[in-house]
């Protein structure tokens, strides 16, 4: 069964553990970018919408995309990097299918 957790809950969830795994400057660098991608993708996003199978490359994409438009191509591959890790702790947890990898 496919999860219906919201982006949002699985940014917090990323964000417990990192608390406790990184010195408080990275956490919160973290919890910034974190706050971008909820800006772009909206709060109420479900994460099953970003699996492959439902074309979330396409989603994730238009984030870099967005982000390159802005001038900053840099910050583009970040979030997407930091998406790939939300997206494994999902995966680890059952909320979403393991097979998720975005160029």
């Amino acid at each position: 069964k496919q999860s219906e957790r919201s982006l949002k809950e699985a940014f917090n969830s990323l964000l417990e553990i990192k608390k406790q795994k990184t010195k408080e400057r990275s956490w919160k660098t973290t919890e910034n970018r974190l706050n971008q991608m909820l800006i772009y993708f909206g709060e109420d996003k479900l994460i099953k919408d970003f699996e492959i199978d439902n074309s979330g490359n396409e989603l994730v994409y238009g984030l870099v995309q967005h982000c390159n438009a802005k001038g900053s191509k840099v910050q583009g591959h970040r979030l997407r990097r930091l998406l790939n890790e939300v997206f494994k702790h999902c995966s680890q947890r059952g909320w979403i299918k393991s097979n998720q990898k975005y160029f």
